[in-house]
C-alpha cells in the first residue's frame, strides 16, 4: 500500500515524465488542474494550490516508496535531483539551517542576560533588560 495520495503520485509521474528540466510550480498547477485548482497567476505565490504542492513535495521527499529527491530554485522552479544537484542543495539547506540556529542563540543569549548588572561605565542602563516589562 502507497502512503502517498493520487495528487501526490500525479505530481511525482509529473515531474518523471519532465525528466532533468526544471519546472516553476504554476506550470505544474496549469498541467495538473484536476489536482491543483483555483490558479492565480497574478500572485501564484499566495494561493491554495501553492501551498498544497509545497505540502506534496514534502511528502514525496519524507516518502519510503518513492526514491527520487524534489529539489526546488526559486528562479527555476522544481526537479528530480541529479547527484550534483542534490549535493549543492544539502550545502545549501545546511547553510541555511545553521545561519538560523545562529540566529537563535544569539536571542536564546539575550534573554538569558535579563537582569544581569553591566559593568560599563556612563552606560544607559546599569542591568540589562532584555524583555519588555508591564508597568
Amino acid at each position: 500500500m502507497s502512503e502517498l495520495n493520487s495528487r501526490q503520485w500525479a505530481l511525482y509521474r509529473y515531474l518523471k515524465e519532465r525528466g532533468n528540466q526544471w519546472t516553476k510550480q504554476e506550470e505544474i498547477a496549469t498541467a495538473l488542474p484536476e489536482w491543483y485548482c483555483q490558479i492565480d497567476s497574478d500572485n501564484f505565490h499566495s494561493t491554495k494550490a501553492r501551498r498544497i504542492m509545497s505540502k506534496d513535495i514534502m511528502a514525496i521527499n519524507s516518502s519510503t516508496v518513492v526514491q527520487k529527491i524534489i529539489i526546488s530554485n526559486t528562479k527555476y522552479g522544481i526537479k528530480l535531483a541529479t547527484e550534483d544537484e542534490w549535493k549543492q542543495a544539502i550545502k545549501r539547506e545546511y547553510v541555511s539551517v545553521f545561519k538560523k540556529l545562529k540566529r537563535i542563540r544569539h536571542k536564546e543569549h539575550k534573554g538569558y542576560l535579563d537582569g544581569q548588572i553591566r559593568l560599563v561605565f556612563r552606560s544607559e542602563r546599569d542591568v540589562i533588560e532584555a524583555f519588555l516589562r508591564e508597568e
